[in-house]
């Protein structure tokens, strides 16, 4: 029976293949030039996208608890390949806001679901400690694919800017398949109070505490501040004169280098958890300072994969540390979600920041002025975080 479980950590590596949005590169271009969308309405997007993340994600993850996390999976995919379509067939801006919307739902189903599944498998396994190793190179492997897929179909822009998102419709199909033959890991019976929202709220109260909130908030916040920057750094490759059709071949480096990282990514464990955290703040405001700085398409695509690659890991450590302390939690895919609810907050707000700070300021200033800014208050305030949550990690 243990070569069920076995063979879940092979499939969650091909899971990861069609995870990743295999449009991404030519996503904001493409809205920009063909949906006739302005900057502050890819703004916009980035926070609907953000709200509905914010509303979905922890009752999906608890869903993923309470049901089971490979329906989640199915669930992710089916709702993800409906938004693709309408950014296939309706890129104007109600055609991307109804995209938008489906393509948040069904990545709040995902948010967790494979990881609780994967250290439930691992559990049983009796390889629990293993996590970070198992999850990296499964992210190595998934990778592999990945990256042939990111630098092959943004190619297909230049035949039709809709063909990059027929084939991303493709690609969460496939995801729905593999999903589909993993196999769920038993788990004993849970006590549920009979009002499911409490019995959410009790769970939840165990997770975010008064000494563990503000770690959620700062790792929230240096999360959503990635995620948040990807669509304005398009627009710093468009307006440095990279074209659209090769973004695919600078997101594919990104993807290289985590594929190799991925291989290492279990040595961080030795890393105290402030200094993982600094190390995570000073590798985005070092990017951002890059390009406000350097302002040259050669020394911003290699430092943008650098980053990329880094950027594609920073998550497994941060779910390690948590299940370090909470791994014996039935609600692991809630707890998840719960840590991914904080960085969806930041989402909300954080848009507002980068487009105010790149339409008044330029991309370059603004980027300048973002990444000092990050150094200056997450440092110390990582540092409070983590001697209030747990003090034997600083």
């Amino acid at each position: 029976m243990h070569n069920a479980y076995e063979r879940n950590i092979f499939l969650y590596g091909i899971l990861k293949i069609f995870t990743k949005r295999v449009f991404l590169p030519v996503t904001t271009v493409y809205l920009v030039l063909v949906g006739h969308l302005s900057v502050p309405q890819i703004g916009i997007l980035a926070a609907v996208s953000a709200v509905v993340s914010l509303l979905s994600e922890i009752p999906t993850g608890y869903l993923a608890d309470r049901l089971t996390r490979r329906a989640a999976l199915i669930m992710c995919g089916l709702l993800a390949a409906i938004g693709t379509l309408f950014y296939a067939f309706w890129p104007q801006f109600p055609g991307a806001v109804i995209a938008t919307v489906f393509d948040a739902l069904g990545y709040s189903f995902l948010s967790g679901a494979a990881e609780a599944l994967i250290h439930d498998s691992l559990v049983i396994l009796k390889r629990s400690h293993d996590y970070p190793r198992v999850v990296g190179r499964a992210q190595s492997f998934g990778l592999m694919g990945n990256v042939v897929l990111v630098a092959l179909i943004p190619l297909t822009y230049e035949i039709n800017p809709r063909v990059p998102f027929l084939f991303g419709t493709l690609a969460y199909l496939s995801l729905i398949g593999v999903a589909m033959a993993i196999t769920e890991p038993p788990r004993t019976k849970m006590v549920q109070t009979v009002n499911p929202a409490h019995d959410l709220a009790i769970n939840l109260h165990r997770f975010v505490s008064r000494s563990s909130l503000l770690f959620f908030i700062c790792v929230g916040i240096i999360s959503a501040l990635n995620t948040t920057s990807s669509d304005f750094t398009n627009l710093v490759f468009k307006d440095l004169g990279l074209k659209p059709s090769m973004f695919g071949l600078v997101f594919a480096g990104g993807s290289i280098v985590g594929i190799i990282g991925g291989f290492y990514i279990h040595h961080l464990r030795k890393l105290k958890a402030l200094t993982y955290t600094w190390i995570d703040t000073l590798v985005f405001s070092g990017f951002f300072l890059i390009i406000g700085l350097g302002r040259n398409l050669t020394l911003v695509i290699i430092s943008f994969a650098l980053y990329m690659g880094f950027w594609r890991l920073r998550a497994i450590m941060y779910q390690h540390y948590l299940l370090q302390i909470f791994g014996r939690d039935h609600y692991k895919a809630t707890l998840i979600s719960t840590l991914n609810f904080f960085i969806r907050c930041n989402e909300v707000w954080l848009p507002t920041i980068f487009v105010i700070s790149t339409t008044r300021l330029g991309y370059y200033h603004g980027y300048n002025v973002i990444g000092v800014a990050t150094l200056v208050c997450m440092l110390p305030l990582f540092w409070l975080a983590i001697k209030l949550f747990d003090p034997k990690s600083q």
